[in-house]
């Protein structure tokens, strides 16, 4: 049963200036796997932002998605930030190529105090020179 959906556009040149960011300043929202994947350093500027730009549009629609199903699932009396979810969320890279949500759930449900139950995370990226766009599905095991 589907019971988050989130979604999220990003202009890609709203982050260009994030490439002069401390590697500090990064670790706020990527973890360091995500700025290392797949040769992050060796990429042209342009490919380092479009990354950035979409990992950050997969964790605001991940962002979307939880709150909604947080509200479906009535366990609304604790809040927490989007930065809080960045810390406990990461794209990987499976087979293919594929992006994927690593999520740190025992972390989320110790913040809102709740257990959730078995949750799957779809996730879908896609990208154009100038925008980058993520697609959230949670799902309810049954």
């Amino acid at each position: 049963m589907i019971i988050g959906i989130g979604t999220d556009i990003a202009q890609v040149a709203r982050f260009n200036a994030w490439l002069s960011f401390s590697r500090e300043q990064l670790y706020k929202i990527f973890s360091e796997n995500e700025l290392l994947e797949s040769g992050f350093t060796e990429l042209s500027a342009h490919d380092q932002v479009q990354k950035l730009a979409v990992r950050f549009a997969a964790k605001e629609a991940f962002f979307k998605a939880l709150s909604a199903a947080l509200v479906q699932l009535g366990l609304t009396e604790t809040t927490f930030s989007f930065l809080f979810l960045c810390k406990h969320v990461q794209v990987i890279k499976q087979t293919w190529e594929i992006p994927q949500l690593c999520v740190d759930w025992q972390a989320i449900e110790r913040k809102i105090g709740k257990q959730l139950p078995k949750l799957m995370v779809h996730l879908s990226l896609a990208h154009e020179r100038l925008h980058v766009v993520a697609f959230v599905l949670l799902v309810k095991e049954c």
